[in-house]
């Protein structure tokens, strides 16, 4: 297939774009980590050791836990209008 290069399987799985697994600019982001739960755990490993360099440097953020911050990322709390509850908060 194109340019030597072996075709990738996921295509056949009805994919229709490869790019990185949770990527917040894809609409299926969520539904990528649900599938594929080891890069989920990595993605909230990650979140908690960023929330615990936050805490040991004295910076403030407005999330307590790594799933806060997973929500946040994958925009999971947002209503019809496209706002989140800390949107809200900003506009206060």
């Amino acid at each position: 297939m194109g340019g030597g290069y072996p075709h990738c399987e996921l295509y056949d799985k009805g994919k229709k774009r490869l790019g990185c697994i949770g990527c917040p600019m894809s609409t299926a982001a969520a539904a990528e980590l649900e599938e594929y739960p080891k890069y989920k755990q990595n993605y909230l490993k990650a979140f908690e050791r960023m929330l615990e360099n936050n805490r040991k440097k004295g910076i403030a953020c407005s999330w307590n836990t790594a799933d806060e911050v997973y929500r946040w990322w994958l925009q999971l709390d947002k209503d019809e209008s496209g706002n989140s509850p800390d949107d809200m908060e900003d506009e206060q």
